[in-house]
């Protein structure tokens, strides 16, 4: 388990200084978390959002994916990723105030497939939410002795897709 594997090594010290100090893992340096604006993500941008970070991925041996996007400001909003069909809201869910939520999760469901795909053992998982909502990136095994080893705050843990509302 290499968590910092992604650091520069003239950082390490510093980055993980910081993640003592402020019980918080996912600083720049770490090169694991990237800012997923919910509100940007759910108005037709999780294609973009595929592209910035299209560098990393190919850290991880994924391939730009084809994307193709159906977004309508009053309706829903479909993406086709590699062939493959996802709903990240319907109209009816639109509706609602949770539609942020869906594309933060939706999007983390896409890149979750992406990662399998290449065969790769990061995961994504989501941050926070809304304006502040992030992507992070590591390993289940990783997640795990994050989530048991207690010195995180609820609030500043990671959590999949489909594991509640975001915080």
């Amino acid at each position: 388990m290499n968590f910092y594997q992604y650091t520069e090594p003239g950082k390490l010290a510093e980055v993980k200084a910081e993640a003592a100090k402020y019980q918080f893992l996912f600083y720049d340096g770490t090169h694991r978390g990237f800012f997923a604006d919910a509100e940007n993500l759910a108005e037709g941008g999780v294609g973009a959002f595929l592209s910035e970070i299209q560098p990393f991925l190919d850290r991880l041996r994924v391939d730009a994916p084809e994307v193709d996007e159906e977004f309508e400001m009053s309706g829903g909003y479909r993406i086709t990723v590699n062939g493959k069909n996802y709903v990240v809201y319907t109209r009816e869910q639109l509706k609602t105030a949770e539609f942020w939520d869906l594309s933060h999760d939706k999007t983390a469901e896409i890149l979750n497939d992406l990662l399998a795909a290449a065969g790769s053992e990061e995961r994504a998982y989501k941050l926070y939410g809304g304006n502040d909502a992030q992507i992070v990136f590591m390993t289940a095994a990783m997640y795990e002795v994050i989530k048991r080893s207690g010195l995180f705050d609820e609030k500043e843990m990671p959590f999949p897709p489909g594991a509640g509302a975001n915080r």
